[in-house]
């Protein structure tokens, strides 16, 4: 991964949230997803972005999880009409094909179905066997590419994970979507959202 920046030209806007705008982007020689997070640099980083980095780079190359490509900072905005700078982090990452809903409209087979839940399990385990729980996930952050009849399911936004020791005990504080919250929560969040 690199953290110098890279020429890109922006395609469309794929989605905001929070004010965070997230880009289709054509590169020199592929198109990816930028991410880009906005903060005031008078009030440091945000600890879900450099939780989510942390993940995003050392887990690089696994089959299920976000691809990162490369991270860079931009400098603050040092404009006279801004009363403190504004600094963009820009996050590049793969493009995926769509969310798992697409999927499942398509009413696959039994045996698609497992290989996706496989996939998605196959990711979960590696987080968990570091002690990292998504907390988080739900349909719309597990997303897919399609290379012919084939999918690759990939687990996405890891900014509320929660670091854990084993053997695990119950969060006091719980950072999820709740409307995605399996009641099983607090002793295995991620493989109980599975079954939701």
């Amino acid at each position: 991964m690199t953290t110098s920046p890279i020429n890109y030209k922006i395609l469309k806007l794929l989605y905001e949230h929070n004010d965070e705008p997230v880009y289709l982007v054509k590169t020199e020689n592929k198109i990816n997803v930028m991410k880009i997070h906005n903060y005031d640099s008078n009030l440091g980083f945000d600890s879900g972005l450099l939780l989510e980095q942390m993940v995003l780079q050392n887990f690089r190359g696994h089959p299920n999880l976000l691809e990162i490509d490369r991270v860079w900072i931009d400098d603050p905005d040092k404009t006279p009409t801004t009363s403190s700078p504004t600094t963009q982090i820009k996050i590049l990452t793969e493009k995926l094909d769509g969310e798992i809903d697409l999927l499942i409209i398509e009413k696959p087979d039994p045996k698609r179905i497992k290989n996706y839940i496989k996939q998605i399990l196959s990711g979960l385990v590696t987080l968990h066997e570091h002690g990292i729980i998504h907390n988080d996930l739900k349909p719309e952050n597990i997303l897919f590419s399609r290379n012919q009849e084939k999918y690759q399911i990939k687990i996405i936004d890891f900014d509320l994970i929660s670091l854990v020791q084993f053997p695990y005990k119950r969060a006091h504080r719980i950072k999820t979507t709740h409307h995605y919250t399996p009641p099983e929560y607090q002793d295995h969040r991620d493989i109980g959202t599975i079954s939701v």
